[in-house]
């Protein structure tokens, strides 16, 4: 969020209505911490569309070409915030 707003770029919030109803579930019951597989789906669509994901947060990906941020996709259960650099990828993304 820092960045976009440093940036001048816009942020924009996308939910999932059918993330749950297309959920695939691994166990029953609680998962615990560090159960790296709960992003194991999740991960394949962005890094198939050549995201990098972030290190120091595993739910932030972000595009670039080069050293430049083009577009950065934030997840939290079935919400997404997107930023970008341009109208024309946030658009294709989308």
């Amino acid at each position: 969020m820092t960045m976009a707003a440093q940036k001048g770029w816009k942020i924009h919030h996308l939910d999932v209505k059918s993330a749950f109803q297309n959920g695939i579930v691994k166990e029953e019951g609680f998962v615990a911490d560090g159960e790296e597989y709960m992003y194991e789906r999740v991960d394949k669509h962005p890094t198939r569309l050549r995201f990098e994901r972030s290190v120091s947060e595993p739910t932030l990906y972000i595009k670039k070409e080069g050293n430049e941020t083009l577009l950065i996709v934030s997840l939290y259960v079935d919400d997404l915030l997107v930023t970008s650099s341009g109208g024309r990828l946030l658009n294709e993304f989308k």
